[in-house]
């Protein structure tokens, strides 16, 4: 399972700097970050401000929760009791799985941005998918957590 959802990690970050690139290839120098009421464009920062400011949050966000599952796992050797190890073993994966999760969700906002930006006429109601599934995906992970949390505890 570890294998699994540490390539499901991986992979999420390659998506990520993949979709990164691509729409940092593609914005305008001005990129639009908020709309008025028709939805247009009104606020606007730099397209390398852009960048270089979703890179920071995502090797942030990362390197935490990889921090955070190398100390779970490291701690392992500490464990008193088997149940202690299992909900250690548990939270580290828990925490590759989340980690991989905020990767599609940086990724599904990049792809929004990219949509907001472009200069071709795309209509942005076909993608709202992509606004939904980010917090449905983060629901499950946090009910995945209070189960994990709940069956080691009875």
């Amino acid at each position: 399972m570890n294998r699994l959802l540490k390539f499901f990690w991986i992979a999420s970050m390659l998506l990520f700097f993949g979709a990164l690139l691509l729409i940092y290839a593609y914005l305008d120098e001005r990129v639009g970050v908020l709309s008025n009421e028709w939805g247009m464009p009104n606020e606007f920062i730099t397209r390398e401000t852009f960048f270089y400011s979703s890179l920071i949050a995502f090797v942030i966000t990362n390197a935490i929760l990889y921090t955070l599952h190398k100390l779970l796992i490291l701690s392992r050797h500490s464990a008193k009791t088997e149940r202690v190890l299992a909900l250690r073993l548990d939270l580290a994966a828990w925490l590759l799985g989340f980690a991989g999760t905020l990767n599609l969700l940086f990724v599904f906002t990049m792809l929004f941005f990219g949509l907001f930006n472009s200069s071709e006429n795309y209509s942005i109601d076909r993608y709202v998918i992509f606004v939904y599934a980010g917090p449905l995906l983060l629901a499950i992970m946090f009910g995945l957590l209070v189960y994990i949390l709940m069956k080691r505890r009875a």
